[in-house]
């Protein structure tokens, strides 16, 4: 069921299963349906000579994105991947790794050409401790980030231009894992107390922020062979479980994005013994609820990224499979979810996923991703 994260074996190794992404509110707006007006249709390898997966990116303008994930060691270990999009191409960007087997990056948040986050794990046979790196706008450098517990990781960010962030993610204290919630203040990062199911393994996956008073987290909670979507708000005081559908089967959420107080998209999936389907949910200012949205694959259905313009225009993006993953882009029109054609290089044998989806206007809209026909991958962009 966890779709999104990436894992340490015991020998070190780093696992990928498919991928989500993680948002702020997108500042740009576009009134009308894109569907015939920027379809993600394009597709690129991003500098497919190192190989490697694409779990998260953030579009500050028409020549200003990153995207962040890992790349695979001739040795089978992974270190951290951050590629920038300049206007013309991607490039690969030196990035910060920890003494450890395994570092990789999850999440990105970028509010200018000169501030940036990313954060993720450095992992060991020992554990896993949080990783996060800052972009000043000349390089990137790790941060100090408290990693709580025997272990613990960060799967998501969000950044405000004022320069508030917040990253999600998980830690074991013990045996059960608990939601791990940090808060960057202007000057370090801190822990803030958050909620966890008692006596379930508890994960934030993503997170958006609204205002200073007004962010949500995404995650699930699963124990006794159950999986349940979990969210959380902050009032500016606390964070506090807020109530989500009840569903059959399993269900967790991989990304969320805010148009408004009362318009919040969250994404993932939902699944039973045979078929999992795509998941969508919205907060209309009072209350979650599930709307309905396309589940294309017989077997998989999957949705990773979320991003939001206006009321008429959001994204969304995963992957769906008959046997084969393959690329899934799904469109809210502002009356229903539809489904819209997506890249799939390589051909149809070929393993494919989008990850995350970022963008500053419908005709400025990044997904990233990968393909692979074997472990190591090849990342992806899909542009409008």
């Amino acid at each position: 069921m966890r779709a999104r994260t990436l894992r340490y074996l015991s020998s070190g190794t780093a696992v990928i299963a498919a991928a989500a992404g993680v948002l702020a509110v997108s500042p740009a707006a576009h009134a009308g349906s894109p569907l015939s007006v920027c379809p993600l249709k394009q597709a690129q390898p991003v500098d497919p000579s190192h190989g490697g997966f694409l779990v998260g990116v953030s579009v500050v303008s028409s020549c200003s994105a990153w995207a962040v994930g890992n790349r695979t060691l001739s040795s089978g270990n992974s270190r951290t991947l951050i590629e920038r999009w300049n206007g013309r191409a991607w490039t690969i960007v030196t990035s910060p790794n920890l003494p450890a087997l395994d570092d990789v990056l999850t999440g990105v948040a970028a509010t200018s050409g000169t501030s940036a986050w990313a954060v993720g794990a450095a992992g060991s046979i020992a554990g896993e401790r949080t990783l996060i790196a800052r972009w000043n706008g000349r390089t990137w450098s790790h941060i100090t980030s408290p990693s709580p517990g025997r272990s613990s990781f960060l799967d998501g960010v969000a950044a405000t231009s004022s320069g508030a962030a917040w990253a999600v993610g998980t830690f074991v204290p013990t045996v059960t894992s608990k939601t791990l919630i940090e808060h960057w203040n202007g000057s370090s990062w801190r822990q803030v107390a958050s909620p966890s199911r008692t006596s379930a393994q508890n994960i934030l996956n993503g997170v958006a922020i609204v205002s200073r008073a007004d962010v949500w987290a995404v995650g699930s909670s699963s124990g006794g062979g159950t999986g349940r979507a979990l969210i959380e708000h902050w009032n500016g005081r606390a964070w506090r479980q807020v109530a989500s559908p009840t569903l059959a089967g399993n269900n967790e959420l991989f990304s969320v994005t805010a148009i408004s107080a009362g318009n919040v998209w969250a994404v993932g999936d939902q699944a039973t013994s045979t078929r999992s389907e795509t998941l969508i949910e919205h907060w209309n200012g009072h209350a979650w609820h599930t709307v309905a949205s396309p589940s294309p694959g017989t077997l998989e259905n999957t949705l990773g990224g979320v991003n939001a313009f206006s009321r008429s225009s959001v994204w969304a993006v995963g992957y769906a499979s008959n046997g084969v993953r393959q690329t899934l882009i799904e469109h809210w029109n502002g009356r229903a979810w539809r489904r819209v054609a997506s890249p799939n290089p390589g051909g149809p044998s070929n393993f494919n996923v989008l990850a995350a989806v970022s963008g500053t206007s419908c005709a400025n809209l990044w997904a990233v991703g990968h393909f692979a026909v074997s472990a190591t991958g090849t990342p992806i962009a899909a542009r409008c």
